[in-house]
């Protein structure tokens, strides 16, 4: 996770600071910002030396992030009554057991749908054959799905934990930050937003990369045995396969039947695991 910060903007006229410390960045004042804001941006797993940051760490991030806070402004009381989260980004990793699964999973993935209502998708790719991320933008979030190691790569810097690893991460932005504060009285505070990876993943990348595994035709013919539309819903992932994506081919209906049988409706001839299914499945 990454957390950007906003505090009150008159407690620190006066006040400089420039630090990067153990996963905190921390600026005042910001070139051409007449708001005189105090912007803090943390890496939760860097600040608390874990990869993988779990629910239960909570306490902990609060107590670290809290005493490098303090002892670099501990004598503005008054940051504690207005720091506001300003954006958060979730990520969820899986360890591909290889190059090629990295490749296959990403390979399918870039083709899945090109637009989720103001998101728009765009793929980069490392050679023309091998897309290396996948990624959508919206005004108020981003959706970007990447290839880990070969961005440790091109930082010049691999560790062992990047290598085979492909990242799915949701960046929530101010904008959608303010909406769900306004609709649903959601405070923008690090308590709020700590537990709630699985859920906007659910809201946000669910309906781009759907549930469900990936399978040849052969495999997707015998589980449509147990279909009552059968010879509808094997035409209809046919055309999917000749095609660049999934917009516009399936109807609502014919998604939900396809999903429910574990199918993914983004096609390919592979047999492969949806990483995202133990995610998006608590939520259905």
């Amino acid at each position: 996770m990454i957390f950007s910060i906003l505090a009150n903007n008159n407690i620190f006229r006066g006040f400089q600071v420039n630090l990067v410390k153990e996963g905190l960045k921390i600026q005042y004042p910001i070139r051409n910002n007449p708001m005189h804001y105090l912007f803090i941006i943390v890496n939760a797993p860097i600040l608390l030396n874990k990869p993988t940051i779990e629910f239960d760490d909570l306490t902990t991030f609060k107590k670290k992030y809290y005493s490098i806070i303090h002892e670099r402004i501990f004598y503005h009381h008054e940051f504690l009554k207005s720091e506001t989260l300003n954006r958060i980004d979730y990520k969820f990793d899986f360890k591909c057991k290889n190059q090629q699964e990295k490749k296959s999973l990403l390979t399918i993935l870039s083709k899945a749908r090109m637009k989720r209502y103001s998101a728009s998708k765009r793929n980069y790719h490392d050679s023309e054959e091998n897309p290396a991320t996948v990624y959508y933008k919206a005004n108020n979030y981003r959706v970007n799905t990447y290839d880990k190691e070969a961005e440790a790569v091109s930082r010049g810097y691999i560790e062992e934990c990047n290598i085979n690893l492909l990242r799915y991460e949701l960046q929530i932005l101010t904008g959608l930050l303010n909406n769900y504060e306004k609709r649903y009285g959601l405070k923008r505070t690090i308590d709020n937003y700590w537990y709630m990876r699985d859920y906007f993943f659910n809201e946000y990348l669910r309906p781009i990369f759907y549930i469900g595994d990936y399978y040849s035709n052969n495999i997707i013919s015998r589980i449509l045995n147990t279909s009552k539309n059968r010879d509808s819903l094997m035409q209809k992932i046919k055309e999917v396969q000749q095609l660049e994506n999934v917009d516009n081919v399936y109807s609502y209906y014919q998604i939900k039947q396809i999903q429910n049988l574990n199918i993914n409706p983004i096609q390919n001839n592979y047999n492969l695991m949806n990483p995202l299914n133990s995610i998006f499945k608590k939520a259905v």
